[in-house]
């Protein structure tokens, strides 16, 4: 079996749902320079809120959908997932 790679990250946000999409946005908007990744292994997510207008009819399912390290708001590619993994270890390190 091959050895895992090996990256150092400061900040590693483990699930790129609403929580760790919010959580990375709130901290870039209070350090741009701050290295951080996101780690989601799924290729899309939905948008559970839109599920209730889903059931009414108004929207079909795929409207939900996004795909994983899609940013609505922008087409700068810095805002894309350049990797999609999964996590089977972190070690965290001192401050």
């Amino acid at each position: 079996m091959a050895a895992a790679a090996t990256k150092h990250i400061p900040v590693l946000i483990l699930g790129g749902g609403s929580a760790g999409i919010s959580v990375a946005a709130r901290l870039r908007r209070a350090n741009p320079n701050l290295g951080l990744g996101i780690v989601e292994p799924s290729e899309s997510h939905y948008y559970q809120p839109l599920w209730t207008l889903v059931g009414a009819g108004v929207f079909p399912p795929e409207a939900s959908r996004r795909r994983e390290g899609y940013h609505p708001l922008s087409d700068d590619p810095r805002h894309a997932a350049d990797e999609q993994s999964g996590c089977h270890q972190a070690e965290p390190v001192g401050r």
